[in-house]
């Protein structure tokens, strides 16, 4: 590895290391044998080490460093959870378990954000319905996280243009179910379901703190809007999935399998203000909600193991969104969310619009 000072920039070279260890123990009391108790620890050490080699300023590094950085990370997480089985078909359970994701940093004057932690409880339950003709489940959440990391935009002052930044945003909640289900109609039919919903809540929103971690005023994160109370970013609240598969068996033992799905998707924030946006009424980037239809048809013959299908995804066209944002001219600010006006404009991805194919195999 060339550590040598020069006047080029080189791709920053990130190592990564992750080891962990974990045990779990059940216990099943004697008078109670339809009763299960789960207990479990882990401990987990993550390492990093990113060498920069960025050079600036006459060659010298922003923060004061030889463009080497190395940071290791360790926590200790438990488990515990209890089971019944209220029949031979249907149980109950609950769960109360730990978590962490560790921390990193960025090149330059970006901080290093630490670890973000979470306590997670859970209540459900499983089994069949309707003379076994029917799984279905249903759960409830709820997760408090503790330093919880998120992703703002600050204003490179020498490039003149937006870069990403990171920072521990404080205390946040998210809470939820799940109901899904599988029936069979008969046995050619069968019709599956999904509902989730996510409810989310940003508690603490200290940004006065997260500035103080920059040494240097080359990036400059300004948000005006507090997002205390608000929703995570890039959270749907609700989202349906619903399926129809049917198999026919032909006269000569080849078999034609049909799925059509729809999902529904609710509105969501994708992203919120920050210090590129200073308009006092406009909260973030919305992605309105939308529905998709899918189709998929196969013809298989189970005797040659030659298949062949077709597929229409996205049936009606919608157009999409996965990202929403505002970019900047160089050697400005965004002064306007539209694309008219100022100088920012709306940017974003797109997923694929309608598609359709055919496909050919074998199963050897």
């Amino acid at each position: 590895m060339d550590n040598s000072r020069g006047a080029a920039a080189h791709v920053p070279i990130a190592l990564a290391e992750s080891s962990a260890v974990y045990g779990q123990l059940t216990w099943t009391p004697a008078a109670r044998d339809r009763l299960r108790v789960t207990a479990g620890v882990r401990r987990t050490v993550d390492w990093k080490q990113w060498d920069f080699q960025l050079l600036l300023n006459n060659m010298i590094y922003l923060d004061g460093s030889d463009g080497v950085r190395e940071k290791k990370w360790s926590n200790t997480d438990y488990k515990l959870g209890v089971a019944w089985d209220l029949s031979e078909d249907r149980l109950l359970y609950a769960n109360y378990s730990t978590g962490f994701r560790s921390g990193s940093w960025f090149f330059g004057a970006i901080p290093q954000y630490d670890p973000e932690f979470i306590d997670a409880y859970e209540i459900g339950w499983k089994g069949r319905l309707l003379d076994g003709r029917m799984e279905f489940g249903a759960n409830v959440y709820y997760y408090d996280f503790t330093d919880m990391t998120v992703q703002f935009t600050a204003f490179d002052t020498i490039q003149q243009q937006d870069a990403l930044a990171f920072f521990n945003l404080g205390k946040a909640e998210s809470y939820g179910f799940n109901v899904s289900g599988t029936y069979l109609l008969n046995d050619r039919d069968t019709l599956t379901f999904n509902l989730d919903y996510i409810g989310s809540k940003i508690l603490e929103f200290d940004f006065d703190e997260a500035l103080a971690q920059f040494k240097s005023n080359i990036y400059e994160p300004k948000p005006t809007f507090d997002w205390t109370g608000l929703p995570f970013q890039n959270t749907t609240p609700w989202r349906l999935t619903a399926a129809w598969d049917r198999t026919i068996q032909t006269r000569n033992g080849a078999t034609v399998s049909s799925r059509i799905q729809g999902v529904w998707n609710d509105e969501r924030y994708y992203a919120y203000r920050d210090d590129t946006l200073v308009q006092p009424k406009f909260e973030g980037f919305l992605i309105d909600s939308y529905l998709t239809l899918d189709w998929h048809i196969t013809y298989r013959r189970p005797d040659s193991g030659w298949f062949v299908g077709g597929y229409i995804v996205n049936i009606t066209d919608e157009i999409i969104p996965e990202s929403l944002g505002i970019r900047t001219a160089i050697g400005t600010l965004a002064t306007t969310p539209v694309p008219h006006g100022g100088d920012a404009y709306l940017s974003g991805n797109l997923r694929p619009g309608r598609r359709f194919g055919i496909r050919f195999g074998y199963d050897f």
